[in-house]
């Protein structure tokens, strides 16, 4: 699996899902 996949999968639930926290997107893009 390729790193950029990964994050692109995450960037996308992040998208997906409501955002609560601004500070806490930066943070969930890195995990």
């Amino acid at each position: 699996m390729s790193e950029t996949a990964y994050v692109n999968k995450r960037e996308r639930s992040l998208a997906n899902r409501p955002m609560r926290s601004g500070r806490r997107i930066g943070d969930n893009t890195t995990l």
